[in-house]
């Protein structure tokens, strides 16, 4: 039987699955010069330009939004999010440049098929030169070491460190016109065999692992994944988009303009690197904090219990001597725990580049898959003050994400009100839209005495700019926040739908006139 406490953290949690969620896709068709936009739910999309394209082939996504197109013309062109024309990106050392790629430094590689080169391009357009020498190269794909993937026609994988320095093939296996190139969460790589309508997928180490998907496949081309870890093949030959979940199920997603050649995915923003700081009592008044992993595979993340070191910022009553548990939201169970940070997992630690600056303070690194967690953080001995919690994504972009979090506490007044923070990121550009809930009479429902009468709401920038704010949640906003699913129950909580360009932001929820009492802060992923 599951704790009263954890039946009140999971008062934040459980409505989760009724947010709808979505990525958007772009996919060239090479054969009657256009681009097709898709949202999640495929089908026969919709126009992404008006704008005139010669030949389009290789597109990809920078982290602002903006799309980028290898042409026919020997051009890079450039579009905005919604569709407007650029103009040319870049035309110099293009030769029917195929695949394309951005590394993390925000540089543009083009795979030259007919230069037999993967040429380099500045995030200006500014040409770099020859990158690589590779012949007739067609998919491109960075590695999480930074290392280029290359695909290419003599029926290899050529591979080269970040800067050009050739490495050994990624296989030692001969594929058959090999094209687009995708790498899963788990590092594994993902390679379009047109010559051969199959899909053949290889660990990190360049293991064969054999075809993944050979079904309703004709003449692949382009590969990407989405966030929920189905990957996406477009086929060349009959016009259409594949869709294989992560177990090799396959499904026909959308059809395509004719000759259609690679895929680009503008991801949903997620949210990363979640924070509360809160003054943290004893009994059920401790920090709880609640997050939901979303996605296949697995995600690992930091948590860090932080006290002593929050004197620095000025903050007073620090807890002294803070310890964390990690617990299993379908269990209850306590999966890791932590009094000071460096009695276990210190090297581990210490490698994430933000180990706690107090050795009195708490970290654990864990690795969790799909489901919900709390994370809790008292003072030992029941000592009192003011305690953060924060949880780092180590592998933000990559698999999972954390898709909600909530946050219970003793609702106090001037520096001890709540204060929630948390991270919108997104790999390729564009804003998220999230639901910012903050409760106190609902709680009571779940067996939490004392709750907040009548919770208020703040939404802020990372500057401390105030974005949104609210009382009562049907005075502002009402049939936007019904329309989500996920309204208050009652009419005193208080909450603000909010769009959202990444970058950091924090809810701060406090008792209207100065009241106090037990609150939750929620903040939810919308789309």
């Amino acid at each position: 039987m599951k704790s009263k406490l954890f039946l009140k953290i999971a008062a934040g949690l459980f409505v989760f699955a009724s947010v709808a969620r979505g990525d958007t896709f772009f996919v060239t068709n090479f054969g009657v010069n256009s681009i097709t936009e898709y949202d999640a739910s495929g089908g026969n999309g919709t126009p992404f330009t008006s704008a005139s394209i010669n030949g389009p082939n290789g597109v990809v996504l920078d982290s602002a939004g903006n799309l980028y197109v290898s042409t026919n013309g020997n051009t890079i062109e450039k579009f905005a999010p919604d569709g407007t024309d650029l103009g040319v990106f870049a035309s110099t050392g293009i030769n029917n440049a195929t695949g394309l790629a951005f590394d993390r430094s925000g540089n543009l590689y083009a795979a030259n098929f007919g230069g037999n080169t993967v040429e380099q391009f500045a995030p200006d357009g500014t040409d770099l030169g020859v990158f690589a020498v590779v012949i007739r190269p067609t998919g491109l794909a960075f590695d999480g070491a930074g290392n280029l993937c290359v695909a290419n026609f003599g029926n290899t994988i050529a591979r080269f460190s970040p800067n050009g320095t050739p490495l050994a093939s990624f296989t030692s296996l001969t594929l058959n016109n090999p094209e687009g190139l995708a790498f899963d969460s788990l590092g594994n790589l993902y390679v379009a065999n047109n010559g051969s309508d199959s899909i053949q997928f290889f660990s990190p180490a360049g293991a064969d692992l054999g075809p993944f998907t050979a079904s309703g496949l004709s003449g692949p081309i382009g590969l990407a994944f989405d966030t929920a870890g189905n990957l996406y093949v477009v086929n060349g030959l009959t016009a259409t988009i594949e869709q294989v979940t992560p177990g090799g199920t396959e499904s026909q997603f959308a059809t395509t303009g004719f000759s259609p050649a690679f895929i680009a995915v503008q991801k949903t923003p997620t949210l990363i690197n979640i924070s509360t700081r809160l003054n943290v009592l004893t009994g059920d008044n401790i920090l709880d904090g609640g997050f939901i992993v979303v996605g296949s595979g697995s995600k690992t993340i930091l948590i860090r219990g932080l006290g002593p070191s929050l004197a620095a910022a000025g903050i007073t009553g620090v807890l002294a001597d803070p310890i964390i548990e990690l617990h299993s939201g379908s269990t209850n169970a306590i999966i890791a725990e932590n009094d000071n940070w460096k009695t276990n997992q210190q090297t581990a630690i210490q490698a994430t580049g933000i180990p706690p600056t107090d050795d009195a303070e708490s970290a654990l690194i864990a690795t969790l898959t799909a489901g919900a967690y709390t994370v809790i953080e008292r003072g030992k001995l029941d000592a009192t003050g003011v305690g953060l919690i924060e949880v780092y994504d180590l592998g933000a972009g990559a698999g999972p994400e954390l898709g909600n979090i909530s946050t219970r506490g003793f609702v106090n007044t001037g520096e001890n009100v709540m204060i929630a923070g948390f991270i919108v990121a997104s790999g390729s550009g564009g804003s998220g839209q999230v639901i910012v809930r903050a409760l106190g009479p609902s709680l009571a429902g779940f067996g939490v005495a004392n709750p907040l009468a009548d919770p208020t709401l703040e939404l802020h920038d990372v500057n401390g700019t105030l974005i949104a704010a609210n009382d009562n949640w049907k005075t502002d906003q009402e049939s936007l926040i019904v329309g989500t699913g996920i309204p208050p129950t009652f009419d005193a909580e208080a909450a603000i739908v909010a769009t959202l360009a990444p970058g950091a932001y924090t809810a701060i929820e406090s008792g209207k006139d100065n009241t106090t009492g037990v609150g939750l802060v929620e903040v939810y992923n919308l789309h």
